[in-house]
């Protein structure tokens, strides 16, 4: 963070002083967070929510560096809170003189019922651009960021995202829903423990320094409370929450390049207001299919 105000000293002077030693850097575990389904969040500190809303949003930056920023892209396909699913995620400035490299799934173009993307992977139309420029998996991209073509433990295919000098990765699984919507993609962040130690690291994925208690915040780091009900945490609460804190309102805040037929205006759902289901109602039948699990009541919604 800013590191706030020097600790003072048994004789009254400051431990930040040019005489005394520097506060030292935090360390700290690598930690996960993701963004998987319809849109289900696995934040840094372990906390589960939704975020079923359309739009850009900032899923992880630097509070004291901007130019840091893990971009994703929802999209929903009815009613905002219904569903929605991540259709992109782009990745800029993680290191000095690494590219911005994006990743989508693209809906079919010009009305056409095939894939519409620059290569096929996991039976869907996959978009890569790096600085603003097409390009494909295995690309020489000077050794800063490589991005390949792999497969997940649980048997996903997967675009991987690695930096080679900080180990941050971003690691792309290529789904397809069992519903009408089709492709989409589950996004997994991996921060190693030393990346960016002195800085304050949040976004929707959660704050580094937070845990599961304090993984909400406003834009400015402010804390914000998280709710203790479940229910809360997957309906209007949680979308209120995601889209007035890190749903990116400005095209040019956004690190996103937009394919034919696409846009960053016609992308935007930010302004809708939420008219999903309350998780609280729901049929028997589902309800005895899914017992305590709320991912799985809102996905069967």
């Amino acid at each position: 963070g800013d590191g706030g105000e020097g600790s003072p000293a048994e004789d009254g002077g400051d431990v930040t002083s040019p005489d005394a030693s520097p506060l030292p850097v935090p360390i700290y575990p690598r930690l996960d967070a993701s963004s998987f389904g319809d849109v289900h969040l696995w934040s840094l500190g372990g906390l589960r929510f939704d975020c079923m809303a359309s739009g850009h949003f900032l899923l992880l930056t630097s509070l004291d560096d901007p130019s840091f920023i893990v971009e994703g892209l929802f999209a929903t396909k009815d009613r905002p809170g219904r569903a929605s699913w991540t259709t992109g995620v782009a990745v800029s400035g993680v290191e000095d003189g690494a590219p911005t490299v994006q990743i989508g799934t693209p809906k079919p173009r010009d009305g056409g019922d095939g894939p519409g993307g620059m290569f096929v992977h996991g039976g869907c139309p996959i978009d890569m651009y790096v600085d603003g420029a097409p390009a494909s998996p295995g690309d020489d991209l000077g050794g800063s960021v490589e991005v390949y073509l792999s497969e997940s433990r649980g048997g996903a295919d997967r675009v991987s995202i690695l930096h080679a000098a900080t180990q941050f990765a971003v690691d792309v699984d290529v789904r397809v829903s069992r519903g009408t919507f089709g492709c989409f993609l589950d996004v997994h962040v991996s921060v190693p423990g030393d990346y960016r130690a002195d800085e304050t690291l949040a976004g929707l994925l959660g704050r580094r320094d937070g845990g599961p208690d304090g993984d909400w915040s406003g834009r400015d780091g402010t804390p914000l409370p998280v709710p203790g009900d479940r229910y809360e945490r997957r309906g209007e609460t949680a979308y209120d929450y995601c889209v007035e804190n890190w749903g990116i309102r400005d095209g040019d805040e956004s690190v996103f390049v937009h394919g034919p037929g696409e846009s960053f205006e016609g992308a935007d759902g930010l302004d809708a207001r939420y008219d999903g289901h309350d998780l609280r109602d729901v049929p028997e039948e589902l309800a005895l299919l899914c017992g305590d699990d709320l991912a799985c009541v809102a996905d069967g919604l």
